[in-house]
């Protein structure tokens, strides 16, 4: 039973993949869209890593005492997820009318003005890191630092797609990659940032040239880029274990050097770093041995920015709490374990807080999707929202509050930065964009 499950779930993921390919050649979305990526992120961290799980009997650290209950249970709720999430996404008018209320870009940007701004973002990344402002750094500035950062690359890569063959802006590119390429080998060196920055290139890539070619050429030019990113995270990945957090750069670069390895990195993302293992055990774990947290993520998604100083009270994240359930040796220690979406809503509220949440999200994700799409030619509109695309592909495994929470923030600083810089020093009006009024192509 457990394999004709874990069968049942990989087939989940190629109807999924397949559906994304369909909306794209069938003009309905792009095909590297926020939804997607999510789609992507949900399909790693969920049902392949559960169906991984189920097939060899392996689940970790997290003892699963009955597989076969807790698996058709796993399937149940996570194809009821995909279900929910897909009508809210496409059918909910919310999220249009929403989108249409947030003012539009009006004015072009000169890549003059956009250079200036890129390096005024690296300065910016440098400087938002060294505020010492304590628990108050840690969860606004120090995002926003990596934020500055990958928006530097972003605009970089927005200004070399048009002018690459002219030396300036060579070397003002190959200036600006290599400081963020030395501050992540010698500076912070973490595994969601360089995801970003790889993922933020092929966004601006697609957006910015691709979006208009054919399917086949897209998928040619598209893939390699994924392959390039997909390599470094396996690499990074590689070099993560227990000891990795709460280390210094100097030491997790040391822990790489004996540590990591491509196949050991490729092992840890594929099998989606015992999600699906922590989604079952959290389904045998809620409510008959643990108490239930009504919809926690969404309330801890509002209480976030409130610094524990101030709230002494201050709920602490599932993630901090699973390696306690599980007796980890690291408990304690920083060390997070987040269950992704199944595990966080079987404890808070079972199959309500599955369905909530999938509203929740497919709201929220058609938004961004939808101001994109209706400002399609912008800087403004392209580069903010694909800022922080780790966070997306990572709000699957968890925490959902903390990743939303850190999305909405890094690309609503980036998109008013932008937005006054274009308000302020943009050139000629911007072409009128025929783009549809729902996201498609």
């Amino acid at each position: 039973m457990e394999k004709f499950l874990a069968f049942t779930l990989w087939g989940l993921c190629l109807v999924i993949l397949y559906k994304i390919w369909r909306d794209y050649t069938q003009k309905k979305s792009e095909l590297i869209s926020i939804r997607s990526l999510f789609l992507v992120g949900s399909l790693i961290f969920l049902p392949s890593s559960a169906a991984l799980t189920l097939y060899n009997g392996d689940s970790g650290i997290f003892l699963i005492r009955e597989p076969v209950r807790s698996g058709l249970i796993f399937t149940i709720w996570i194809i009821i997820f995909y279900a929910v999430f897909e009508v809210t996404y496409w059918k909910l008018p919310l999220s249009p009318w929403v989108a249409s209320l947030i003012p539009k870009p009006q004015k072009t940007i000169s890549d003059v003005v956009l250079c200036v701004v890129t390096f005024v973002f690296l300065f910016s990344s440098g400087v938002l890191r060294l505020i010492p402002l304590g628990e108050f750094s840690n969860q606004i500035l120090i995002p926003l630092s990596s934020a500055c950062k990958i928006t530097a690359a972003c605009i970089a890569a927005w200004v070399l797609v048009g002018r690459w063959r002219n030396p300036i802006f060579l070397v003002f590119g190959v200036f600006v990659f290599g400081s963020i390429a030395l501050d992540f080998a010698f500076g912070s060196f973490s595994r969601r940032p360089i995801l970003s920055v790889g993922l933020a290139l092929i966004w601006v890539a697609y957006y910015r040239v691709l979006r208009l070619q054919s399917p086949r050429f897209v998928a040619v030019k598209v893939l390699p880029l994924c392959a390039i990113a997909l390599v470094g995270l396996f690499f990074v990945t590689g070099a993560r274990d227990a000891r990795f957090r709460g280390q210094d750069a100097e030491a997790r670069r040391a822990n790489v050097e004996f540590v990591s390895n491509v196949q050991e990195g490729f092992t840890k993302v594929i099998g989606g770093q015992g999600t699906g293992a922590a989604g079952m055990w959290a389904i045998e774990q809620w409510p008959e041995v643990e108490e239930t947290r009504p919809l926690m993520s969404l309330r801890y998604f509002s209480l976030f920015p409130v610094p524990r100083s101030i709230w002494k009270g201050k709920p602490i994240e599932l993630a901090l709490l699973v390696p306690f359930y599980v007796n980890h040796p690291n408990a304690g220690g920083g060390l997070n374990m987040p269950p992704g979406i199944v595990g966080y809503a079987a404890a808070e509220g079972g199959l309500i807080a599955m369905v909530v949440y999938a509203i929740w999200f497919g709201i929220m994700l058609r938004l961004y999707d939808q101001y994109i799409v209706t400002n399609v030619l912008s800087v403004v509109a392209i580069v903010p929202f694909g800022i922080a695309l780790g966070h997306i592909v990572g709000l699957p495994r968890g925490g959902l509050a903390l990743f939303a929470f850190l999305y909405i923030q890094e690309t609503v600083f980036v998109f008013v930065t932008l937005f006054l810089v274009m308000k302020f020093f943009g050139s000629t009006p911007l072409a009128e964009n025929q783009a549809p009024p729902t996201p498609a192509r």
